[in-house]
């Protein structure tokens, strides 16, 4: 194989390396931008999913990355998780999620700001519950705030400590910032409950470690079912190309496309000085003007290469023997130059033909 080839497969090597680690440099920004169990930044729950790995087994915590088109995802969940979404569920998924728990489920809604509260609105009108966010007037920036818990909280204990983030708050008649009631919100409905959470989970990958966090957390686990986090609604939107190559069923057609086309021209395809070479060899004898002819024609009609390159070719062709003088020939310049030669040539032949008596075939 020569130099050019094996250039041309390091190219097709480098872009597919380079489709490769561009498409999950995409995957990593978008999944850290979630409260989400593919990201580990602080606001992921990559630590959560694996503490409930470790402890309960893979099917203890689940993701759900499917649009909720009936209720079948949610048949055998205990807890659904739908935190900080950048999507907001359509009214019919909502209703869905509301009538799941009605019959039982507990839905945990996490919001971070005032759009992701927002977001949420829809599942909180299925569920008939009327609440509004207000602003954290003691949120410091990257500074969790520590609750010294005096009674039992939810599923944290007496004396425990509660280490929670968030630049908003729920708007309630009996709240004031710095109170913990002020960051949940704990409905019954019908069967099942509804908690509300502002600002990041305090089981996120920030805040898990802090405190008593891990232990609250841990004892959600332990008494309630399987759980199953939202993914879908972090990752359908804000879909770029990139998205769409991750996805095998594009991507396998795409690249076997893309490494057939790039093998045609790599091994199908004659390189330009292999082209000269051919043009270079000695012309073959022509034994009758008709021949020469239709070579002339031929070539007349193949004009790739510049005036000068098919001068030089078609002068090849022509046999000294056709003229006693070879001026003509060689002040062949351009494709004027040959045009007029090449007519030259049909005139010559129509000569021949006519001293032969051939005039009926002229």
């Amino acid at each position: 194989m020569n130099r050019n080839r094996w250039f041309a497969l390091l190219i097709l090597v480098a872009m597919v390396l380079f489709f490769l680690v561009q498409s999950n440099h995409t995957d990593q920004v978008h999944a850290n931008k979630t409260v989400s169990v593919y990201n580990k930044k602080g606001s992921g729950l990559a630590m959560l999913e694996g503490f409930a790995h470790s402890n309960w087994g893979r099917t203890k915590l689940q993701t759900l990355e499917q649009n909720l088109l009936d209720s079948l995802p949610l048949q055998g969940t205990h807890v659904f998780a739908l935190l900080s979404p950048k999507m907001s569920p359509s009214e019919r998924v909502a209703e869905m999620i509301g009538k799941w728990v009605q019959a039982g489920g507990l839905l945990l809604l996490g919001f971070h700001d005032e759009t992701t509260f927002a977001r949420l609105r829809p599942i909180l009108r299925a569920l008939r519950v009327d609440l509004d966010v207000k602003k954290n007037s003691d949120f410091k920036n990257q500074v969790p705030q520590e609750f010294q818990l005096a009674s039992a909280f939810g599923p944290f204990r007496a004396g425990e400590r509660a280490v929670l983030y968030s630049p908003i708050l729920l708007h309630k008649v009996l709240c004031n910032s710095g109170e913990i009631d002020c960051y949940f919100e704990n409905r019954n409905v019908g069967q099942g409950q509804i908690v509300l959470m502002a600002g990041l989970p305090f089981f996120s990958n920030a805040l898990l470690g802090k405190g008593h966090n891990l232990e609250a957390a841990t004892r959600m686990l332990a008494t309630t079912g399987v759980w199953k986090v939202d993914e879908y609604f972090h990752f359908f939107s804000d879909k770029t190309l990139w998205d769409l190559w991750g996805k095998w069923q594009f991507t396998l057609p795409m690249l076997g496309m893309l490494i057939l086309l790039m093998t045609y021209f790599v091994f199908g395809h004659s390189p330009f000085r292999e082209r000269m070479r051919t043009l270079s060899e000695k012309p073959r004898a022509y034994e009758t003007y008709h021949d020469l002819n239709i070579q002339i024609a031929q070539g007349l009609m193949d004009l790739k290469s510049n005036s000068a390159e098919s001068a030089a070719f078609h002068r090849s062709l022509l046999p000294g023997e056709i003229f006693s003088d070879s001026t003509p020939i060689n002040t062949i310049q351009n494709e004027k130059d040959l045009l007029g030669f090449g007519q030259r040539i049909l005139l010559h032949h129509r000569s021949k033909l006519l001293k032969k008596g051939k005039q009926r075939h002229v």
